[in-house]
């Protein structure tokens, strides 16, 4: 088969995945409003505290503020020049494709290129990525668990084992990565026996990709302190974001409760079967609070609050993207109107 061919499945293919994931959001949005009344869910956020609105947004704006920090120290030590501001952009540009875009590619891919565009190092953007998405997914899953074992009402909570089975198989799973990926040794050693059944032309790569990978193993002490230190706070701005969220919406809800419930939903919504876990997020925040003697329509308008803090990010990201067009579209017509 030709390259064009080949092009034309794979397209074929990201369309067809993005409309099942469509299909399979609107099928669970449309069986949860059968049966909770979409008006009581607009009256419970067309009520929510305006205060507590307003702080839950600037803890999102912080959050992402300290996320593009973080992610500025790892780039700088891979030797890249990209400001804490042009990560910032990137991000919610990220964000804005990720919902734009069929089949997931205005997720991962669209970040990638545009953090290795500036400085030609597609690599180390990669390893950048990487790295940061494992050190972020590991906090997040480890302060979950600190916070569930903290809350006291949840020995009486039906789901609790599902809630740790759900923290475990995803702690497993990044911890794996981060010892595969990221361990020199162990990193080094994967890529030798690996390497030999490769073609020639992506050893190389392969070989280039572990040594880049392996910079994050030898960060000094300090720089790995920084690191984590605006990890933890950076998810800790976003717990406290979600629990405003729930004083909002008067929810008796405790703050080590909103967090490792939300570190579980947030897990779960990581299987990619919806579109920005659409539906998925709904169904399991009802899984979890319901036994909390929570109305459904405040469980699903608190639900609603967290997709609406996607789409802030996404909209800013839309907003960059269309100030960046206009500029270039500025730019050029000077330059065409230069005798």
């Amino acid at each position: 088969m030709n390259e064009s061919g080949q092009h034309d499945r794979r397209s074929m293919k990201k369309r067809v995945a993005f409309f099942l994931k469509l299909a399979i959001s609107l099928c669970i949005i449309t069986w949860i409003f059968t049966w909770i009344p979409l008006a009581g869910v607009w009256e419970a956020l067309r009520t929510a505290k305006p205060w507590a609105w307003g702080g839950a947004l600037i803890c999102w704006g912080a959050r992402l503020f300290l996320t593009a920090r973080r992610t500025r120290l790892l780039t700088r030590h891979q030797g890249m020049s990209l400001r804490t501001m042009d990560i910032f952009r990137i991000s919610a540009v990220t964000s804005f494709y990720k919902l734009a875009l069929p089949g997931g590619v205005g997720g991962g891919l669209i970040r990638w290129y545009k953090m290795a565009r500036p400085d030609g190092k597609p690599i180390e953007a990669f390893n950048v990525m990487m790295y940061d998405r494992v050190i972020n997914a590991l906090v997040t899953i480890l302060l979950g668990a600190v916070f569930l074992f903290a809350d006291r009402s949840v020995t009486t909570h039906p789901y609790v084992w599902t809630a740790l089975a759900v923290l475990g198989i995803a702690l497993v799973i990044h911890a794996g990565m981060y010892l595969v990926a990221f361990n020199g040794h162990l990193a080094g050693w994967v890529t030798r026996r690996i390497a030999p059944f490769l073609p020639m032309r992506m050893r190389d790569s392969v070989h280039r990709l572990a040594s880049c990978a392996d910079h994050f193993h030898q960060l000094d002490h300090v720089l790995r302190i920084k690191v984590w230190s605006y990890a933890i706070t950076g998810r800790m701005l976003n717990l406290l974001m979600y629990y405003l969220f729930a004083v909002a919406l008067s929810l008796p809800l405790g703050f080590a409760t909103v967090a490792w419930v939300r570190t579980v939903v947030h897990l779960i919504v990581m299987i990619p079967i919806t579109i920005s876990g659409l539906g998925l997020r709904e169904g399991a925040m009802l899984l979890f609070l319901s036994p909390y003697g929570i109305e459904p329509e405040h469980i699903v308008a608190f639900s609603m609050m967290v997709f609406i803090a996607i789409l802030l990010h996404a909209g800013l990201g839309a907003v960059y993207e269309i100030v960046h067009a206009l500029s270039k579209g500025r730019i050029g017509g000077m330059r065409r109107a230069q005798p």
